[in-house]
């Protein structure tokens, strides 16, 4: 229901304590949001619907995408036609709002025929609003090949939607091509043509906020199997850790 819906649905149907409907409702103040709710049965419930208001006001002003679908359709034959007009607006609002309840600055309950309703107004800024929005685009990872030894490898990251991002793993998956295993699998013993090796590498947490850091990672030597088999050496890195919200992160570098 939307909001005009709904306080003239108050008006009409709370008509004993219509007078008591907060002046808020009709005129918000600048940087603020009022939230009503519908009518419940326990003021707890009330209130959490008002909140559930005002948090759906502040996602649409952080990301909305609107599809419109309409459908004109005339059927039946002379002089018996009618016609179907179904013409629908929809709205999809996702996002990070946070500290609704604790920017509460004014409650008013009613309570008529046994049902309660709830109207707040919430003080939340547009230096606020600005703040979730960034929350909500989330951090972003960006990693590179810097220099790959016989021994380490070198990868740079970089977060770039200054949003924290805590990076605690990497799972290495090494992939080695034997090119010299027919010749040895013709005169002298059976070798693989290929292998995979997998391991997991536990970080000190790496902080990254619009900022880059380096880490080395070990890699196993060639030994001398790998000598004589002619071994070329390939794989990726799965680097994995979290945003400033709890998010999962992932970025993959491949040598």
């Amino acid at each position: 229901m939307s909001k005009a819906l709904l306080i003239l649905f108050l008006l009409t149907h709370l008509s004993a304590n219509a007078s008591q409907v907060p002046r808020f409702v009709s005129q918000v103040p600048p940087e603020h949001f009022a939230g009503i709710s519908a009518p419940a049965d326990d003021l707890a419930s009330a209130r959490k619907s008002a909140v559930a208001d005002v948090v759906r006001q502040i996602l649409g002003t952080i990301s909305a995408e609107y599809n419109h679908h309409s459908l004109d359709l005339i059927a039946g034959t002379l002089p018996h036609v009618k016609r179907h007009v179904k013409d629908q607006l929809r709205r999809e609002s996702s996002g990070i709002v946070l500290d609704v309840e604790q920017n509460i600055v004014r409650s008013v309950s009613i309570k008529d025929r046994g049902h309660f309703v709830c109207f707040i107004l919430v003080h939340y800024p547009e230096t606020k609003i600005r703040e979730m929005r960034r929350l909500s685009r989330g951090a972003k990872v960006c990693a590179w090949l810097l220099s790959k030894d016989d021994d380490q490898l070198q990868v740079q990251l970089r977060e770039i939607n200054n949003v924290s991002a805590s990076i605690s793993t990497a799972e290495m998956f090494v992939h080695k091509s034997y090119r010299l295993a027919d010749i040895y699998n013709f005169c002298i013993w059976k070798v693989p043509e290929n292998a995979t090796e997998h391991m997991t590498i536990g970080l000190d947490p790496i902080q990254l906020k619009n900022s880059s850091h380096i880490i080395s990672l070990p890699l196993q030597e060639r030994g001398i199997k790998d000598v004589l088999l002619g071994a070329s050496t390939s794989g990726k890195i799965r680097l994995k850790g979290v945003d400033q919200s709890g998010h999962p992160l992932q970025v993959t570098v491949r040598f």
